[in-house]
C-alpha cells in the first residue's frame, strides 16, 4: 500500500504571502529608521521577516527609533519572531484559529507601523483569508479586525483606481491604434512632439522635392491630402483621397502603397494586397511593398506566403528591423521556432531594447520547452516596458509550465490589473490555483473567465477539474459536458469526464468516455493515460462485484471486509473504506493490518486524531509493524511534534532498514528542528535507497 503524503493547509500559502507583504512593508521602513547593515542583502533591503524584526525589536533600536509605536508592537514583533523560528514550516499542524491568530499578529503589526502605507496589504490579506477559511465571507466579517473605517477608505480608493484604469485603457487603446498604423507601414511611429518628420510627411516632402516628376500634380495633391487625413485618424477620408489619386495616375506606386496601408488598418487585407501587387508591378525593387504585403498575409494567417515576402524584402533591405521581427512571428506560427529565434536575435542585435523581440523570443523558447530562457526574455521585455501586459501573460504561462505556480499567479494578477477583462488571464490563473490545490480560488477565477466569455470552453474544462478535485463530481461532469458542447472533439474533457464517472462508480459511462478519448486523442501521452485508466476501471468494476459476492456469501469473514476496504481506499472512497474496515476490526479485533488500514483511511479524510488512535492500536497489537510506526510519525509531524515523529521514524527504520521514505521524512523533521547535518544525511540515504520524493 502506498503511504499517503498529506497536503498542507491552504492557509500555508496565504501566510507565506502575508509574511512577504510584511517584509515588503517593514524592510524599507526599518532600514530607513536604523540604517542597519543586517538588513542589506545582495545590495538591497532584505524582505525576509526574521532579520527585519530582529533589528527592529533589539533594545537599542526600539528605544531610539520605535518607542512611538507603542508597547504592544514590540510584543507582537517578538511573538512573530518566535513563530517564524519555530513551527513555521509545518502550518499543516495548526488549526484555522491558530492561523487566524498569527495573521492577526501580522495585521496589527502592519497597522502599528504605518496604517497609510500598509492599508492595502492588510485589506488584501484579510480578503484572501476570508475566501480561504470563511468561504467567500467579506473581510469585515472576520473576528478581531476592527478595521471598518480603513476598509471603507480602501473601497473608495479601489473605485477611483477602477475609474482611472478605464480612462487609461481608453487612451491606451487609441495609442495602440496609432502604433499599429505605424507598424504596418514598417516605419517608426509618427513624431507627436512636432520636432521631426513622420512617415507620411516624409513621403510628402519627397514628392515636393521632385521624386515624382512625371506624376500629374493633382495626383500628388490628392494622396498628400489622404496622408494628412490618415495622420488625423480619418481613415475613410484617406482611402477616398488615395483612390482619387490613382484614378488620376494609376501608376503612382506611392498612392498604391499608402492605399494598401490604410486598407490593412481597416482590415481590408485582400484590397491591401492588391495594391501592394500593383506597386510591385510598377517597381519590383520596392522593399517596403514586399514587407507590407507580407504583413497583410500574416494578418490573414497565410504565414508561408508572408515568410516568402519577408525574405524578398530583406534581400532588398537587410537592415529592416520590423521585417525580421514579423518574419520571426510567422516562422513561429509554422513551428520553425529555432529559425524564429534567429530572427529575434537579429532584431535585438539591431535594437537591444526591442521589447517585442524579447517577448516573441520568449514565446519561441517556451514552445521548445526551454522555460527558463522564456522567463528570462519575458522579464527583459517587462524591464523595458513595465506595463507590457502580454509579456506578463506569457511569463505567467511559462512559470506555470515550469511548475512555478505562485509566480504564475502573480504574473496573471498583473495582467488583470492592466487588462481587467482578460478572460484568458483569469482562466490560466485558475489553473495555477488548481495546481496549488487552492480549488475554491481556482473555481472563482474560472467563473470570472466564463462570465467574461460564455463560449470559453477551456474555462469550463478547468472549472470541471477543480470541482472534480474537490469531490464535486456532478458539478465537474456538468462543466465537462458544457466544454464538449462547445468542442465535441475535446479529448481531454472526455478523459476527465470519464474519470469523474469512475469516481461515482458509473463504470459503463466512464469506459465509454475513455474509449472515445483514446480515439480522438491528438496526444500519445493522453492516449496512454486514458488507456491505463480504462484498464483500471475494468479491473475495479470486476473486483468490486467479486468482493460484494464474497461478502454476501461469507459475511463473518473479516478478510473479505478488509479487502473490500482496501479496494475502496485505492479507488478513493474513504468513507466506505472506513465502514468496511470497522466491520473487519469488529470481527477480528487483533488484526493490526485492519487497524492500520482504517487509520490510513481516516488520515485521508483529514481525521488525524482517529488515525493516531488506529495506528497506536496497530502498534500495540504488533510492535514490529514498521508501516504503522511510519504512519503515526506523520500524525506527530502534522501536530508539529517533530521529536516524537523522529522517535517513530527511528522505530520504522530499525524494523525496516531500507525504508527510504522513512529516512526522507525523518530528515524533514530534523530539518524543521534545525538539525541540518542529520537532515542532510537522511536525505542522502533516502536517495541511495532509490526513494524519490
Amino acid at each position: 500500500m502506498s503511504v499517503y503524503e498529506p497536503a498542507h493547509l491552504e492557509a500555508d500559502g496565504y501566510l507565506v504571502r502575508a509574511l512577504r507583504r510584511l517584509g515588503e512593508g517593514l524592510g524599507p521602513y526599518v532600514y530607513g529608521k536604523t540604517g542597519a547593515d543586517d538588513l542589506i542583502k545582495d545590495g538591497s533591503v532584505t524582505l525576509d521577516v526574521q532579520p527585519i524584526l530582529r533589528v527592529m525589536v533589539s533594545p537599542d533600536n526600539w528605544d531610539t527609533h520605535f518607542r512611538e509605536l507603542g508597547r504592544d508592537a514590540r510584543g507582537l514583533a517578538n511573538e512573530l519572531i518566535v513563530f517564524r523560528n519555530g513551527p513555521w514550516a509545518h502550518l499543516a499542524g495548526y488549526s484555522d484559529s491558530d492561523v487566524l491568530h498569527y495573521l492577526g499578529v501580522i495585521e496589527r503589526l502592519l497597522r502599528a507601523v504605518s496604517a497609510d502605507d500598509q492599508a492595502q496589504a492588510v485589506a488584501g490579506m484579510w480578503s484572501e483569508l476570508g475566501r480561504l477559511i470563511f468561504s467567500e465571507a467579506e473581510p469585515d466579517e472576520q473576528p478581531g479586525t476592527q478595521n471598518a473605517e480603513l476598509r471603507q477608505r480602501i473601497l473608495e480608493l479601489e473605485a477611483e483606481k477602477s475609474e482611472l484604469r478605464d480612462q487609461y485603457s481608453h487612451l491606451r487603446g487609441q495609442l495602440e491604434g496609432f502604433q499599429y498604423a505605424a507598424s504596418v507601414m514598417s516605419l517608426p511611429s509618427p513624431d507627436t512632439s512636432g520636432n521631426g518628420p513622420t512617415i507620411l510627411t516624409a513621403a510628402v516632402d519627397g514628392a515636393a522635392s521632385g521624386t515624382q516628376e512625371n506624376a500629374p500634380s493633382s495626383a500628388v495633391d490628392l494622396w498628400m491630402a489622404g496622408a494628412k487625413a490618415y495622420e488625423a485618424g480619418e481613415i475613410g477620408i484617406a482611402i477616398a483621397r488615395y483612390r482619387e489619386a490613382l484614378a488620376v495616375d494609376p501608376k503612382d506606386w506611392r498612392a498604391h502603397l499608402l492605399l494598401g496601408i490604410a486598407c490593412a488598418l481597416n482590415e481590408e487585407c485582400e484590397e491591401a494586397i492588391a495594391n501592394y501587387n500593383s506597386a510591385l508591378q510598377i517597381d519590383s525593387s520596392l522593399a517596403d511593398a514586399y514587407v507590407l504585403r507580407a504583413m497583410a498575409y500574416q494578418e490573414m494567417g497565410e504565414h508561408e506566403l508572408a515568410i516568402a515576402d519577408f525574405d524578398a524584402g530583406l534581400r532588398l533591405s537587410p537592415e529592416e528591423v520590423e521585417a525580421y521581427l514579423n518574419r520571426g512571428v510567422s516562422l513561429a506560427e509554422t513551428g520553425e521556432h529555432n529559425r524564429a529565434i534567429a530572427d529575434f536575435d537579429t532584431v535585438l542585435s539591431l535594437d537591444p531594447d526591442h521589447q517585442f523581440a524579447y517577448n516573441n523570443r520568449g514565446n519561441a523558447y517556451g514552445a521548445l520547452g526551454d522555460y527558463d530562457r522564456a522567463i528570462a526574455d519575458h522579464t527583459e521585455a517587462i524591464r523595458i516596458a513595465p506595463d507590457y501586459g502580454s509579456a506578463y501573460y506569457n511569463r505567467g504561462f511559462a512559470h506555470g509550465a515550469n511548475g512555478e505556480y505562485e509566480e504564475a499567479i502573480r504574473d496573471f494578477g498583473k495582467v488583470l490589473m492592466l487588462r481587467p477583462d482578460d478572460a484568458a488571464a483569469y482562466n490560466h490563473r485558475g489553473i495555477a490555483y488548481g495546481n496549488l490545490e487552492m480549488y475554491d480560488l481556482a473555481i472563482a477565477d474560472h467563473n470570472e473567465a466564463i462570465r467574461l466569455d460564455p463560449g470559453y470552453g477551456a474555462a469550463y474544462h478547468g472549472r470541471g477539474i477543480a470541482h472534480g478535485a474537490k469531490g464535486e463530481y456532478h458539478q465537474a461532469i456538468a462543466d465537462f459536458e458544457k466544454a464538449l458542447r462547445l468542442n465535441p472533439d475535446d479529448a481531454i474533457s472526455l478523459y476527465y469526464r470519464g474519470v469523474a464517472y469512475a469516481a461515482m462508480e458509473d463504470y459503463g459511462r466512464a469506459a465509454a468516455d475513455l474509449e472515445t478519448a483514446i480515439e480522438l486523442s491528438y496526444s500519445v501521452e493522453l492516449s496512454d493515460q486514458a488507456r491505463r485508466q480504462l484498464e483500471l476501471i475494468v479491473s475495479l468494476s470486476d473486483d468490486v462485484a467479486g468482493f460484494d459476492k464474497y461478502i454476501e456469501e461469507n459475511p463473518d469473514d473479516p478478510e473479505g471486509w478488509h479487502l473490500r476496504g482496501l479496494y475502496f481506499i485505492e479507488s478513493g472512497h474513504f468513507e466506505r473504506a472506513i465502514s468496511d474496515l470497522t466491520k473487519a476490526v469488529g470481527l477480528k479485533p487483533d488484526s493490526a493490518e485492519s487497524w492500520n488500514s482504517r487509520g490510513w483511511a481516516h488520515w485521508q479524510q483529514g481525521e488525524e486524531d482517529l488515525a493516531y488512535d488506529d495506528y497506536s492500536r496497530a502498534i500495540e497489537l504488533d510492535a514490529e509493524f514498521a508501516e504503522a510506526f511510519y504512519n503515526r510519525a506523520w500524525v506527530w509531524r502534522r501536530r508539529g511534534e517533530h521529536k516524537s515523529a523522529i522517535v517513530d521514524f527511528n522505530r520504522a527504520i530499525s524494523l525496516s532498514p531500507e525504508y527510504g521514505a522513512a529516512y526522507q521524512h525523518r530528515g524533514i523533521s530534523y530539518f524543521d528542528l534545525g538539525d541540518r547535518d542529520n537532515a542532510r544525511a537522511d536525505f542522502e540515504t533516502a536517495r541511495s535507497l532509490g526513494f524519490r520524493p
